[in-house]
């Protein structure tokens, strides 16, 4: 087999590892969890491979892709370190995950914008316009 090859699938086996870390640390936590938070408990278990958020960060969104019942909070909680508004994760019943799923959709598509197109005043312009265009 190719070394490549060889690499390639021991990444994807440390991938996979790496998800249930982070997946475990959520199913030992009573409470809902930040990136930062999940980063935290992880340092303490193994500072060398947990180094970082971006360590972290990729492993919780494919988690939330999958069927691992990881769903991201509507609410958002602010972290002292980065002085933002971050996400916050848990693990959650199959229908709490739909719950979830259906308010974020409800949310997105309330912040569309509306694309009507709008007809120029102007005789010599002949391209139509969306509102989307004209805003921005």
């Amino acid at each position: 087999m190719h070394y490549n090859s060889l690499s390639a699938f021991r990444e994807l086996n440390d991938k996979q590892s790496r998800q249930q870390v982070v997946l475990k640390v959520y199913l030992g936590s009573t409470t809902p969890l930040t990136d930062r938070q999940v980063l935290k408990i992880l340092k303490k278990i193994d500072p060398v491979n947990w180094k970082e958020m971006n360590d972290v960060r990729p492993r919780i969104v494919e988690l939330m892709k999958e069927e691992c019942d990881l769903t991201e909070l509507f609410d958002k909680v602010y972290d002292e370190e980065s002085g933002r508004k971050v996400r916050v994760c848990r693990v959650s019943t199959p229908e709490e995950k739909r719950e979830a799923q259906a308010r974020k959709e409800a949310h997105d598509q309330a912040r569309k914008v509306y694309q009507k197109p709008i007809q120029p005043t102007f005789g010599f312009i002949k391209k139509e316009y969306t509102n989307a265009e004209r805003v921005s």
